[in-house]
């Protein structure tokens, strides 16, 4: 399957179904996990109310700084989506650079959560493989 772009005119962009399938399932994937943390910033006085119930210390400013970490990671991800979906090779370094800064995040400020690394890793692995190489 070829898809021609019509905006430039000037090249076609070959992208496998399977390529098209990731993309759009992993735009899905953390488009919803940005929605939550989106909703979370929103409600972070709630949040707050409701940790300081198991943690009475708790600020909202250690409410929000995971929130914003998120959602800026999650937004680069997504870009690196879109332009990787345009066969533009930044997208992929885009993505990996920032599924490295939310794994890594994962590891060291999170509870290990083995199966968010595990999916975001399985992420980065299939991109790798299954982007379009350039002719």
């Amino acid at each position: 399957m070829k898809e021609k772009e019509t905006a430039t005119g000037n090249h076609t962009a070959y992208r496998p179904a399977a390529f098209r399938l990731l993309c759009l399932f992993a735009i899905t994937f953390h488009g919803f996990i940005l929605l939550l943390l989106l909703a979370g910033l929103f409600n972070s006085g709630w949040l707050t109310e409701m940790l300081s119930q198991y943690q009475p210390d708790i600020s909202t400013k250690l409410v929000i700084l995971p929130l914003l970490t998120g959602i800026v990671l999650l937004a680069a991800i997504i870009s690196g989506i879109i332009l990787m979906y345009f066969t533009k090779k930044s997208g992929l370094y885009l993505y990996i650079l920032a599924s490295i800064f939310l794994i890594s995040t994962f590891i060291l400020f999170v509870e290990l959560d083995w199966l968010a690394i595990i999916i975001e890793s399985l992420f980065v692995l299939l991109f790798i493989f299954l982007i379009p190489k350039s002719r």
